[in-house]
Protein backbone atom coordinates (compact mmCIF):
# COMPACT_ATOMS: atom_id res chain seq x y z
CA UNK A 1 0.00 0.00 0.00
CA UNK A 2 1.46 3.39 -0.96
CA UNK A 3 2.41 5.77 1.83
CA UNK A 4 0.74 9.15 2.28
CA UNK A 5 3.95 10.81 1.05
CA UNK A 6 4.20 8.67 -2.09
CA UNK A 7 0.58 9.56 -2.93
CA UNK A 8 1.34 13.23 -2.30
CA UNK A 9 4.38 13.12 -4.60
CA UNK A 10 2.42 11.21 -7.26
CA UNK A 11 -0.36 13.80 -7.18
CA UNK A 12 2.06 16.68 -7.55
CA UNK A 13 3.93 15.00 -10.41
CA UNK A 14 0.57 14.63 -12.17
CA UNK A 15 -0.15 18.34 -11.60
CA UNK A 16 3.27 19.33 -12.96
CA UNK A 17 2.68 17.11 -15.98
CA UNK A 18 -0.66 18.80 -16.75
CA UNK A 19 1.24 22.01 -17.43
CA UNK A 20 4.15 20.28 -19.15
CA UNK A 21 1.85 18.49 -21.62
CA UNK A 22 -0.28 21.58 -22.29
CA UNK A 23 2.87 23.50 -23.22
CA UNK A 24 4.20 20.70 -25.44
CA UNK A 25 6.84 19.27 -23.10
CA UNK A 26 7.47 15.66 -22.18
CA UNK A 27 6.14 14.49 -18.82
CA UNK A 28 8.42 13.84 -15.87
CA UNK A 29 8.25 10.62 -13.90
CA UNK A 30 10.03 11.80 -10.78
CA UNK A 31 10.55 15.20 -9.20
CA UNK A 32 14.08 16.54 -9.61
CA UNK A 33 16.40 16.94 -6.65
CA UNK A 34 16.30 20.35 -5.01
CA UNK A 35 17.69 22.32 -2.07
CA UNK A 36 15.57 23.05 0.99
CA UNK A 37 14.62 26.70 1.38
CA UNK A 38 16.25 27.72 -1.93
CA UNK A 39 13.66 29.16 -4.33
CA UNK A 40 16.23 29.02 -7.14
CA UNK A 41 16.59 25.26 -6.67
CA UNK A 42 12.99 24.32 -5.83
CA UNK A 43 11.45 21.00 -6.85
CA UNK A 44 8.82 22.76 -8.94
CA UNK A 45 11.06 25.39 -10.45
CA UNK A 46 13.34 22.64 -11.72
CA UNK A 47 10.36 20.58 -12.94
CA UNK A 48 8.76 23.55 -14.74
CA UNK A 49 11.75 25.73 -15.74
CA UNK A 50 11.60 24.59 -19.38
CA UNK A 51 7.88 25.46 -19.31
CA UNK A 52 8.51 29.07 -18.28
CA UNK A 53 8.73 28.93 -14.48
CA UNK A 54 11.10 31.63 -13.24
CA UNK A 55 10.77 31.08 -9.49
CA UNK A 56 8.80 29.45 -6.70
CA UNK A 57 7.89 31.40 -3.60
CA UNK A 58 5.96 29.03 -1.30
CA UNK A 59 2.43 30.05 -2.20
CA UNK A 60 3.05 31.12 -5.80
CA UNK A 61 5.00 30.18 -8.91
CA UNK A 62 6.32 32.93 -11.17
CA UNK A 63 6.06 32.22 -14.88
CA UNK A 64 7.73 33.99 -17.82
CA UNK A 65 4.39 35.24 -19.18
CA UNK A 66 0.86 35.97 -18.08
CA UNK A 67 -0.37 33.45 -20.66
CA UNK A 68 1.63 30.65 -19.02
CA UNK A 69 0.39 31.66 -15.56
CA UNK A 70 -3.23 31.79 -16.76
CA UNK A 71 -2.92 28.38 -18.44
CA UNK A 72 -1.47 26.80 -15.28
CA UNK A 73 -4.21 28.38 -13.15
CA UNK A 74 -6.88 27.07 -15.51
CA UNK A 75 -5.42 23.55 -15.51
CA UNK A 76 -4.96 23.52 -11.73
CA UNK A 77 -8.25 25.20 -10.87
CA UNK A 78 -6.45 28.01 -9.04
CA UNK A 79 -5.88 31.68 -9.82
CA UNK A 80 -3.23 33.78 -11.49
CA UNK A 81 -2.21 37.39 -11.02
CA UNK A 82 -0.03 38.74 -13.78
CA UNK A 83 2.83 36.30 -14.32
CA UNK A 84 2.27 34.48 -11.02
CA UNK A 85 0.06 31.47 -10.40
CA UNK A 86 -1.08 29.96 -7.12
CA UNK A 87 -0.18 26.26 -7.18
CA UNK A 88 -2.75 23.70 -6.03
CA UNK A 89 -3.00 22.90 -2.33
CA UNK A 90 -1.10 19.60 -2.76
CA UNK A 91 1.84 21.38 -4.39
CA UNK A 92 1.93 24.10 -1.69
CA UNK A 93 1.89 21.39 0.98
CA UNK A 94 4.72 19.53 -0.74
CA UNK A 95 6.81 22.71 -0.92
CA UNK A 96 6.33 23.24 2.83
CA UNK A 97 6.94 19.57 3.64
CA UNK A 98 10.12 19.53 1.55
CA UNK A 99 11.44 22.69 3.22
CA UNK A 100 10.70 21.09 6.61
CA UNK A 101 12.85 18.08 5.68
CA UNK A 102 10.08 15.52 5.12
CA UNK A 103 11.36 14.54 1.67
CA UNK A 104 15.07 14.00 2.28
CA UNK A 105 15.19 11.75 -0.77
CA UNK A 106 14.94 14.84 -2.99
CA UNK A 107 17.35 17.03 -1.04
CA UNK A 108 20.38 18.07 -3.05
CA UNK A 109 23.47 18.86 -0.97
CA UNK A 110 24.66 22.47 -1.04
Amino acid sequence: MPSEFSLQIGDTIAQVNEVRRALGHDPIYELPNARQGDAAACLYWKALADCGATGVYGDRIAMASERQAQLAAQLWGTRASGCEVVPPKQMRRTISDFDEGKFGYYNEPR
